[in-house]
């Protein structure tokens, strides 16, 4: 909380503008990720 310049008390707010923009995609590509590697490892699917 050592924001002393105005110019790293602005530059924050970007960061979390962009961490609210992507946090859910990549919440996304994770599940996507996980799902993929369950259907991959499941019984039914193995030849």
């Amino acid at each position: 909380a050592h924001a002393s310049s105005p110019f790293e008390a602005s530059s924050t707010l970007p960061t979390l503008l962009v961490e609210r923009e992507i946090a859910p995609f990549l919440l996304l590509l994770l599940h996507l990720l996980l799902a993929f590697v369950f259907i991959n490892r499941s019984p039914f699917l193995v030849p």
